[in-house]
């Protein structure tokens, strides 16, 4: 019954409305047209007022979040610079390159210990650790005398170098001696001869981070203010409330703070002690790399006031950085023009009230004299006496009473006439109609025209390309060859790259060509086993697949009326799909099935792949779309085109379901 309330009110409001005189009415009626456009006007400009504030807001905590990300980038891209100097330092790599009996007390061994001494002194408030570790992963040398014998070859600042040549900056960690949170650096030391001989290790406390992100406070405007998080959404540093830092924004599960705590990723404290809850906030942490990188949330997790943020990503680590203000800190600005409107809606309504009891007074008595009039005539009294005296709106309304009683029998008379004209007006319409069912088949025949032409035209032009670009190619290639000795490196890599774009664009000219052919390839429609033709597109992708562990379901399917070639393209591109987009598993599931929905066949190809977000879904068909990015896979976007031209001509239609990183369905029917 409550849900019915609002609505009986509302009727009962009218019904009273009704039920007044008529100069309340008037007054009614008067503040109702003045009311209703000011509270609009109002309604309008706080809303637009409101939506103006976000997006400067955002824009600002946007542009903050990068230039901090920005910060920490240059930051540890300026120290791994840094260390490939340092690694080259002679009194270093003659050090490492003793036999190791004579590290000790050997000339090598006191200038070492003086270079990393000095090394140390750039940052003397948060560089707490210089050292060299042999190939082994023990600590020769040291500023922190108490690490000098560790083993750190468990380490992943460690490790790493090792295995790459490359230098690494780590996670924040815990240190065994201290127990304090640190940012590890790490470069491996080549001899003269470049054999592997150590490795070149600095610790940096963890609380630069916090330095930094608490420099940016305010960068986006009053009380603003960022927080770092990493991969596994666990803050790193937090501008006004450091005492969060190593909790995770929601709990994480048993297993994956057990795993951080062996890695000395999390303090060893209970799991309740390690994280908040703030579910709202990590699910705004999913639109970083978006196109709207905004979100809402809290701070409290039972309550409080509202933030809006901004998310980036770092390059160098897999870092979030998030720029925050209080909402009701750059929404000020509504408060006072709603203080503004209040006091202008009351005089407006003082000012309103006072006019419109004067007017209905003025108005009023004539048009009740006139309604009584009005009533007669409408008992068919048309002999009345009406004044008519009045030179205003009411005297010419007198007036058209008066001539009422003419006007009934014109109009009965003009009522037939127009039931004739009606008549022929519908005899018309009709002819129009199928005049214009004439005009849309005429035209359907010009469009179809039109678009043999196009793919003709596409086909052509598809054809003429090929040569120039296989003259580049080849000239490219030739030059590469016969002229390597008179090139640059520069010329060489320009060579190469325009031999790439060629390629590219000729397998792009492929695409169009296929897309081309499959609109004018006659379809011969026959009998033919679904799963049959899906194992032979299988085996033509053995290229794919075969060095990976692939499960392919290939359930039984009924036989179908289609061209068997066709469906094999159809099979062949929504495999290569399936399995392009699995690459990241270890194991990829992917099934071919039927089933009969609404007394109709539907096919479908299941994959455990990437998966994408379904609101994009709009794009998936389009030629030349794509939804992952070139660099992650690989593909010009034109074979689910295909597939859908395919499927359309043998008058079905094919849809997609798709979870980000759970997988993709792919549904098709082959009949209208």
């Amino acid at each position: 019954m409550m849900r019915f309330l609002p609505v009986k009110t509302l009727i009962g409001g009218l019904m009273r409305l009704a039920s007044l005189s008529l100069r309340g009415k008037f007054i009614v009626a008067f503040l109702l047209v003045t009311l209703i456009p000011v509270g609009g006007q109002g309604y309008l400009s706080y809303h637009g007022l409101r939506r103006a504030l976000n997006d400067r807001a955002d824009k600002s905590l946007y542009t903050a979040a990068l230039q901090t990300a920005d910060r920490l980038d240059a930051f540890i891209r300026s120290n791994l610079d840094d260390m490939r100097t340092e690694t080259r330092l002679p009194t270093l790599v003659e050090y490492l390159s003793l036999p190791v009996n004579e590290y000790e007390t050997s000339v090598q061994e006191k200038r070492a210990s003086e270079t990393l001494q000095a090394l140390s002194s750039k940052d003397e408030l948060f560089i707490t650790s210089y050292a060299l570790l042999d190939p082994r992963g023990m600590n020769l040398m040291d500023t922190f005398p108490s690490n000098i014998g560790l083993k750190e070859y468990d380490r992943d600042y460690f490790q790493m170098p090792m295995e790459t040549g490359h230098p690494y900056v780590s996670p924040v960690e815990f240190s065994s001696m201290t127990e304090e949170a640190n940012l590890y650096f790490s470069h491996p030391i080549y001899g003269k001869a470049n054999e592997l001989i150590g490795e070149l290790r600095v610790q940096f406390s963890a609380a630069v981070l916090q330095l930094m992100i608490s420099a940016t406070q305010g960068m986006a405007g009053e009380q603003s203010f960022a927080v770092l998080l990493d991969e596994y959404h666990i803050r790193l540093a937090d501008s006004i409330a450091p005492e969060l830092n190593l909790k995770s924004i929601v709990p994480l599960d048993p297993q994956t703070v057990t795993r951080l705590q062996v890695a000395r990723r999390l303090p060893l404290k209970p799991v309740e002690e390690l994280s908040t809850d703030l579910p709202a906030f990590e699910q705004g942490l999913t639109n970083a790399g978006t196109e709207k990188p905004y979100f809402a949330t809290q701070l409290v997790e039972s309550a409080g006031k509202l933030y809006s943020a901004a998310v980036v990503r770092t390059n160098s680590r897999p870092w979030f950085v998030v720029f925050m203000q209080p909402q009701n800190v750059f929404l000020k600005p509504i408060k006072t023009q709603t203080r503004d409107m209040v006091i202008l809606a009351i005089i407006i309504i003082a000012t309103v009230v006072i006019a419109a009891i004067f007017c209905a007074q003025l108005l009023s008595d004539p048009i009740t004299r006139l309604s009584t009039v009005a009533s007669k005539i409408a008992l068919g009294r048309l002999d009345q006496d009406i004044d008519t005296s009045r030179t205003d709106e009411l005297g010419h309304l007198a007036k058209s009473f008066s001539y009422m009683q003419d006007s009934i029998r014109h109009k009965i008379a003009e009522l037939n006439d127009e039931i004739d004209k009606r008549n022929r007006a519908e005899g018309a319409l009709q002819k129009a109609h199928d005049e214009l069912e004439i005009r849309v088949e005429e035209r359907t025949a010009e469009l179809q025209a039109i678009n043999r032409e196009l793919e003709a035209f596409s086909y052509s032009v598809s054809h003429d390309l090929r040569a120039p670009l296989r003259g580049i190619d080849g000239f490219s290639q030739i030059l590469l060859e016969d002229y390597v000795d008179a090139l640059d490196e520069q010329a060489k890599h320009y060579l190469q790259r325009v031999r790439a774009a060629t390629q590219n664009m000729g397998r792009l000219i492929d695409d169009l060509l296929n897309f081309s052919r499959i609109g004018r390839q006659p379809m011969e429609k026959k009998t033919v086993n679904v799963e049959s033709i899906a194992r032979e597109a299988y085996k033509t992708l053995k290229d794919e697949w075969k060095d990976r562990k692939v499960n392919l379901a290939l359930h039984q399917c009924p036989s179908v009326l289609a061209d068997h070639h066709l469906m094999q393209i159809v099979f062949v591109n929504l495999l290569s799909n399936a399995l392009k987009f699995t690459r990241c598993r270890e194991t990829a599931e992917i099934e071919v099935d039927s089933e009969t929905k609404d007394e109709q066949t539907v096919f479908h190809v299941k994959d455990n792949g990437a998966g994408f977000d379904m609101k994009y879904a709009d794009k998936l068909f389009t030629s030349f779309q794509r939804l992952h990015r070139a660099e992650e896979y690989e593909g010009a976007g034109v074979g689910l085109a295909i597939v859908q031209r395919i499927i359309h001509r043998h008058g079905g239609r094919i849809w997609a379901e798709s979870e980000v990183d759970v997988g993709t369905t792919f549904w098709f029917t082959l009949t209208g």
